[in-house]
């Protein structure tokens, strides 16, 4: 009887000690998410300004050249 009560007793520790491990595992991911969702959410922000920053060069650019191919063409 005594060697039941200390089985369940290393068994209940045993179970203890995995359902802290996934708690410290979970919170562990959750963590890394939060991160890795801002660092994708500021990188999102700098590649927006970029495109809209190549957008403006291009349409000065295009602007540029339409008025010297319009003299050519007539």
């Amino acid at each position: 009887m005594q060697l039941r009560f200390i089985e369940f007793q290393i068994f209940s520790l045993f179970i203890s000690s995995l359902m802290i491990d996934v708690a410290w595992t979970t919170m562990f991911f959750v963590m890394q998410n939060q991160k890795l969702t801002f660092q994708l959410e500021e990188r999102e922000k700098k590649l927006t300004l970029l495109n809209a920053t190549k957008d403006k060069l291009f349409s000065i650019i295009a602007h540029d050249l339409k008025n010297p191919f319009q003299a050519i063409m007539g």
